[in-house]
């Protein structure tokens, strides 16, 4: 399916159509994305919930560092158990700024680190053996993270840092056991 991008989509990397284990985003960036392990099915990337991970470079944030609002957001399949992990996030190790949407147990919590730790549980609880739809509308306006799930809003981070959002840092989907 060819879609039409708003020029402004930093980020378009259709998992279900891309079978290497180096993937260029679809988007005009070309991002280089590297797959360790995620095996490719038609429906998308299976990811154990050990170690496979996808990774992104840095330069996907370098022309966002100055935007106020950003909206990050992704499809993910839950296994019919109870686990835990990294779903997305980054990590910026030189300023050890980093924000991450991650799986505990069978709830969705928001993590935010830059100078100060942020765990918070947001009270979603994930569909075991099915598919949602997760993103964050992150505001540096005023300092705020809006969580959505399967387009409802699930909670609201006040007060927490943009510099998390706006580090750069290497973007990883699935876990990062670093």
């Amino acid at each position: 399916m060819d879609l039409k991008y708003d020029p402004s989509l930093v980020l378009y990397l259709p998992l279900y159509e891309l079978d290497d284990a180096s993937l260029v985003s679809k988007e005009k960036h070309g991002h280089l994305a590297t797959v360790t392990g995620a095996l490719w099915t038609p429906q998308g990337r299976w990811f154990d919930g050990i170690d496979d991970q996808i990774t992104l470079t840095n330069s996907l944030f370098t022309g966002t560092k100055n935007v106020s609002i950003k909206t990050v957001g992704m499809w993910v399949f839950t296994p019919g158990t109870a686990d835990y992990g990294n779903i997305y996030g980054t990590r910026n190790s030189a300023t050890q700024a980093n924000w991450q949407f991650y799986r505990d147990i069978n709830t969705l919590d928001l993590r935010i680190h830059h100078n100060d730790s942020f765990n918070q549980d947001t009270g979603w609880n994930f569909p075991l053996g099915g598919w949602a739809c997760i993103f964050a509308i992150i505001d540096g306006q005023v300092n705020e993270w809006q969580v959505f799930a399967d387009g409802n809003w699930v909670y609201t981070a006040a007060g927490q840092n943009f510099a998390a959002a706006s580090g750069g840092g290497v973007l990883t989907v699935g876990n990062d056991n670093d």
